[in-house]
């Protein structure tokens, strides 16, 4: 599992290892996982022709793994030899792609009440909005203290959420004129004091312009 959320997260294939202390030598042991969405089909093939490896035992994207402590640095050079090529930009599948304020908060609120069906096999939707203009007013610094949560506000209500940000990454967003960003993220409905309103849970964004003047 924690192998599954380190790859989902960084979209890249890794290994989460323990320290094994026999009598006579020391190893790492634990799960590996490929990474298909960045390319990395044959992960295990990729370990094994390290000839640094004691053993790797399952299929492609899942199996146990383990090295000798002292060959630990020779498989990191080596795998990373052989990962060189693989890109280093996310990437994201997404069910649908707005321009900017276009975004309809209803869209939003049907796709979330489709959560009860994701599963093993099916993949959470998501959607991204393109070139969307943020000017400071639109943004809010919440839960500094305990869990900072970027809040942006669009003028058709809907709320675009960013957990775990901070003080500097709100300050981007500061000043005069308008932040252009991309974002990708989930779709939640959030229920408080009997009114619904649509969310984006932000699962990443870029910012690829700003003006000084709002137009």
């Amino acid at each position: 599992m924690i192998a599954n959320k380190f790859m989902a997260k960084y979209q890249r294939p890794c290994c989460i290892l323990t320290k094994v202390e026999n009598e006579n030598d020391i190893s790492y042991q634990g799960s590996a996982r490929g990474c298909d969405i960045a390319g990395v089909t044959n992960f295990k093939d990729i370990c094994e022709g390290t000839g640094s490896v004691i053993y790797a035992t399952g299929h492609q994207g899942a199996f146990g793994l383990g090295i000798e402590e002292n060959k630990i640095q020779s498989f990191i050079e080596k795998t990373d030899a052989a990962l060189k090529d693989m890109s280093m930009e996310p990437i994201y599948f997404v069910d649908y792609i707005y321009k900017g304020v276009d975004v309809k908060g209803d869209d939003i609120l049907d796709i979330a009440s489709l959560n009860d069906i994701y599963g093993k096999d099916i993949e959470e939707s998501l959607i991204a909005i393109e070139k969307l203009k943020v000017s400071a007013d639109m943004v809010k610094l919440m839960g500094i203290d305990k869990n900072p949560t970027i809040k942006i506000t669009l003028p058709n209500k809907i709320a675009i959420i960013k957990f775990g940000s901070s003080q500097e990454e709100y300050e981007q967003f500061s000043g005069e004129g308008y932040k252009e960003i991309n974002v990708v993220g989930k779709c939640n409905a959030n229920t408080w004091n009997g009114w619904t309103t649509p969310q984006l849970l932000v699962e990443d964004y870029e910012i690829i312009g700003q003006s000084k003047f709002n137009f």
